[in-house]
């Protein structure tokens, strides 16, 4: 098989593997399942709900056992919009991407996925990539595009963590740390200063 990304870079193989499954909203079993592999394939405790949601516990990092859990959540659903002259088929045709002249991750004819795909891509990198880190919980939820009726029927008392890391949406000048995102919803802005660090 060819692959188009890199796959040296857990980010960009869990990616180009997610575009491999059709994931329309309402139709996430498959790339739900996925996650479910990942993380039985590394060793980790996980949950799936009858609708397609995960949960996915990491243990803490030596040294980092008794630090607060933290989440990081994202949605397993995309977008589905493609051009006039398009057959692609969302339920059942991979997405088709390639790399464009600018370095770019693109896809031919159709949307991309990348929300939140990428997200979804950065946490199963999260659960394979050794590091130092506090307990995980990482949260993949269903049908967000169409109304967050996946994150609605989550049973958040299996939760323990109350610190949030949201990996669904950025902007050109701005990083957002934390978000929660539909169409129904409200806007609400919590700023704060942050500083970085190198990474270690």
């Amino acid at each position: 098989m060819a692959f188009v990304l890199d796959q040296t870079k857990p980010n960009q193989k869990y990616f180009e593997a997610i575009c491999g499954i059709p994931h329309p909203s309402t139709e996430e079993k498959a790339v739900s399942d996925y996650v479910c592999s990942v993380a039985e394939k590394l060793g980790l405790n996980y949950e799936q709900d009858k609708f397609g949601n995960v949960i996915v516990r990491k243990p803490a990092a030596k040294g980092y056992e008794d630090t607060p859990v933290v989440m990081l959540e994202g949605h397993m659903d995309m977008v589905c919009v493609k051009t006039p002259e398009s057959t692609h088929d969302f339920s059942h045709d991979p997405i088709e991407i390639y790399v464009d002249d600018k370095g770019d991750i693109r896809a031919k004819d159709t949307t991309l996925g990348a929300d939140d795909g990428y997200g979804v891509a950065y946490m199963l990198a999260v659960m394979e990539e050794d590091f130092p880190h506090p307990p995980l919980e990482l949260v993949f939820t269903v049908q967000e595009e169409n109304g967050c009726n996946g994150v609605d029927a989550l049973d958040a008392g299996k939760l323990k963590s109350r610190r949030m890391i949201g990996l669904d949406v950025m902007g050109e000048t701005v990083e957002y740390t934390s978000c929660v995102s539909c169409f129904t919803s409200d806007l609400m802005k919590l700023t704060k200063t942050c500083e970085t660090e190198p990474a270690l």
